[in-house]
């Protein structure tokens, strides 16, 4: 059976079903198929995943759990390698896709985006920063989320663009009861996982959003700092680049990639945002991003000139 399904605007014909991909029909972006993937000399990532970069395209695997390779942005070729079949699904959207959107020419940052009225606003910051409990928090008080874990970002122009990722957000138990709900009521991700699955609103599907403010999640003594410079901007946005090994660059033009964060950095202010904010915050926290997003477009450019 072929499963049709959409995701960060991308349309995905797969062998099988892929969670919390919106359904949908018509010619695809990307075809997820089964068939041979042979394993070659390989580096471990971060994140636990095998990497490789070879002449058909860009490896990624789970040991016990599967392989994929990923090819030109347009295909990933998926073997199982015994284990749990039902972790399938989370290697192929989360590494691979990684993978396939930066061959795509889409930069892919590590953060959670949430969109205000008047455009969207990205939190960036390590494992455990409060990425997801931060846009879980805003959603509880209207705001939309846009995607959790990865911030995708196309160019129209020079207008970058946040991409609608999975309708669903990680959280640690910790983290649940933090924002008022019991952990026996979510739902694991995967019996081998921690992490909760928020469900959140999913947007339409070519609700793409302007990405227009940045937030670093540091550790501060101040809520929130002024915007950086255009270089500070940059090497911190280099940094939260997803999955930047040297290798990996260079199987999905790293160059492209880093020039874009320079355009990203020039385009849209970056500041400094205390991690953990106080639940009893969010209010306070809230209006001054959106008085921060009124005057972005006049930090720009500040920063230009």
């Amino acid at each position: 059976m072929t499963h049709h399904t959409r995701i960060y605007n991308l349309g995905l014909q797969s062998f099988l079903p892929l969670p919390l991909a919106a359904r949908y029909h018509s010619a695809p972006d990307i075809v997820v198929r089964q068939g041979a993937v042979p394993r070659p000399p390989h580096q471990v990532l971060g994140d636990g995943s095998l990497f490789a970069a070879t002449a058909e395209g860009a490896y990624v695997a789970w040991d016990g759990v599967g392989a994929c390779l990923v090819r030109d942005g347009r295909e990933v070729v998926v073997a199982q390698e015994g284990g749990d079949p039902t972790l399938l699904p989370l290697l192929i959207l989360g590494p691979a896709m990684t993978l396939l959107l930066q061959q795509r020419g889409y930069t892919v940052l590590h953060g959670s985006v949430v969109a205000f009225e008047a455009g969207a606003v990205a939190f960036l910051g390590d494992s455990g920063a409060g990425k997801s409990t931060l846009a879980a928090a805003l959603d509880g008080r209207g705001r939309k989320v846009v995607a959790d874990d990865l911030t995708v970002v196309e160019f129209a122009g020079e207008q970058p663009y946040a991409l609608p990722g999975p309708p669903q957000l990680r959280l640690l138990p910790d983290s649940v009861r933090a924002l008022g709900y019991d952990p026996a009521s979510i739902p694991i991700i995967h019996a081998s996982m921690s992490k909760h699955g928020l469900g959140v609103a999913a947007r339409s599907h070519g609700a793409r959003v302007p990405l227009r403010q940045i937030y670093l999640l540091s550790e501060q003594r101040e809520r929130v700092s002024a915007p950086l410079g255009a270089r500070e901007a940059f090497l911190e946005l280099a940094r939260y680049y997803y999955l930047h090994p040297v290798a990996l660059l260079q199987a999905t033009g790293g160059e492209a990639q880093l020039l874009k964060c320079a355009t990203l950095a020039e385009r849209v202010p970056v500041r400094r945002l205390r991690r953990h904010p106080a639940l009893a915050e969010l209010g306070t926290l809230d209006q001054l991003i959106e008085r921060q997003l009124a005057s972005a477009g006049d930090c720009v450019e500040e920063r230009r000139g």
